[in-house]
């Protein structure tokens, strides 16, 4: 790589967000500090399988919330699931279709 410039896109999946066809979730926090506004892909980037949910805050792969800080609410563990459960359940309700 002859900088930094070209290591980040030359190696960044960003270019390959447009051909995803796997149902796939992205979270992203705005206030990410490892990464400026300019990573978060926008919304013609992504192909019709990708979702894309941008939280106002969450800091790097925190993604904490709650209202007490000796009570965290880690959404992550709650989102992830959610997504999946929902992909199958479409899934699922294809097949059958699909059967008739």
């Amino acid at each position: 790589f002859t900088d930094a410039t070209d290591y980040y896109t030359r190696s960044s999946s960003r270019q390959y967000l447009k051909a995803i066809r796997v149902p796939t979730l992205i979270l992203h926090a705005a206030d990410d500090p490892f990464m400026t506004p300019q990573a978060i892909p926008a919304n013609e980037e992504l192909s019709d399988s990708t979702r894309m949910e941008l939280s106002r805050h969450g800091g790097h792969l925190g993604f904490v919330g709650g209202r007490y800080p000796w009570r965290p609410d880690y959404w992550l563990d709650k989102r992830v699931p959610e997504f999946l459960r929902a992909v199958l359940d479409a899934d699922t309700r294809g097949r059958q279709a699909a059967e008739i």
